[in-house]
């Protein structure tokens, strides 16, 4: 009985993140690829990239585009379907054809990036692996395992979750990747039950913010976050 408390425990802590998990599943089978858009361009481009095991619309993911659009910003909600089974690696070679479209449709040479959770490794792997550097102005990563999680281990019978453990192969190769780190804002939450470290967001050479925010998902969600990153997409545009 004290073991089936602690797990109940456990996964309430988690909250939303477990639910996160959960959605992997309905994503077998409508395995939902694509994107939707909001708001108009008048002042760029921002592409929003969720995390792992996504299987809903992107139109829920990130509450916090709204204030983009509202400040001229046209946002591209990216989806990439199911995640779970998927490597990094293939998703971010995916978004950077998404990106190269997205340029083109907007005659646009750029556009910034807002990625939550594992969305931020896939956004890091594309800015640095896979030729479009130049395509992406910033990289806005929210609650981001640079160093992996402990939480992850949960998630070590998929592909994608695997990745995620501290210091798996994945991770050990791409923390040498370092020529465009300078390109990435971290913001973290001041707690986080998904990301364990919490301290495993703190990207050395990146620029690195706590906001004051509890929680994984709600990071994404937060108004403080979205003044956060509207303060540096100003000083981007100056």
């Amino acid at each position: 009985m004290a073991l089936k408390r602690k797990f109940k425990k456990f996964f309430r802590e988690i909250g939303a993140s477990a639910r996160g998990i959960g959605y992997g599943v309905v994503a077998r089978a409508k395995n939902i690829i694509g994107y939707e858009t909001y708001g108009k361009n008048k002042n760029g481009v921002v592409v929003t990239i969720p995390g792992y095991a996504l299987a809903h619309g992107p139109s829920k993911h990130f509450r916090i585009k709204s204030y983009f659009a509202d400040e001229g910003y046209k946002v591209y909600a990216y989806n990439p379907g199911r995640t779970i089974d998927k490597k990094i690696e293939a998703i971010a070679w995916d978004l950077s054809s998404f990106i190269e479209d997205v340029c083109k449709k907007e005659s646009e040479k750029g556009v910034f990036i807002v990625a939550h959770s594992m969305g931020g490794l896939v956004a890091r792997y594309c800015l640095e692996e896979c030729g479009h550097a130049d395509q992406i102005y910033k990289i806005f990563s929210l609650a981001t395992p640079y160093y992996g999680t402990k939480t992850a281990r949960l998630a070590r019978h998929t592909v994608a979750g695997r990745e995620m453990v501290p210091k798996s192969d994945f991770l050990q190769q791409l923390a040498k990747k370092r020529r465009y780190v300078n390109k990435i804002i971290s913001i973290r939450a001041r707690k986080d039950q998904a990301i364990r470290p919490v301290t495993s967001s703190i990207l050395e050479g990146a620029i690195n913010i706590e906001a004051d925010v509890v929680g994984h998902n709600l990071l994404k969600d937060d108004k403080v976050t979205a003044e956060i990153i509207l303060k540096y997409l100003t000083l981007a545009k100056k």
